[in-house]
């Protein structure tokens, strides 16, 4: 299967939204992107991420490498919101998240102390969020 990064589909191009479903290869796709993220291209991306499970069965990827790969979209200066669904249910209710409003739809805002507890949530009942990293201001 011939694959690209999704720094040779944007090449150099603005992105407002990136909507990320691969299926178990999101953190690779994610990932993928170094250079449009480091030029600040792409103003939010929102993924199916998780479960740890669905990782390692299809990228050979950890619950740790999903774990650093929140901490490298922090560092791009993105903040990291949990979308609505039944992860973000439990989420919200054991790690106390901060929720916001976004164009209409309640959000919580995933701090990096936050991750490692959010990425063993979808380890344990094998459950995907749907993850969203913004530059914008949210909320």
């Amino acid at each position: 299967i011939q694959t690209l990064t999704l720094d040779c589909l944007v090449q150099q191009q603005p992105v407002a939204f990136l909507k990320i479903d691969v299926e178990g290869n999101d953190l690779k796709a994610i990932g993928s992107a170094h250079q449009a993220y480091s030029a600040r291209l792409v103003r939010n991306v929102l993924v199916e991420f998780g479960p740890p499970q669905r990782w390692a069965e299809v990228a050979r990827q950890t619950a740790e490498d999903g774990v650093r790969l929140m901490q490298t979209m922090e560092g791009y200066g993105f903040t990291t919101w949990l979308a609505p669904s039944q992860c973000s249910q439990m989420a919200n209710a054991q790690l106390h998240t901060h929720l916001s409003t976004a164009h209409g739809v309640r959000v919580a805002r995933i701090s990096p102390h936050q991750f490692r507890a959010l990425v063993e949530l979808m380890r344990r009942t094998s459950l995907e969020c749907y993850m969203w990293w913004s530059l914008d201001s949210v909320g």
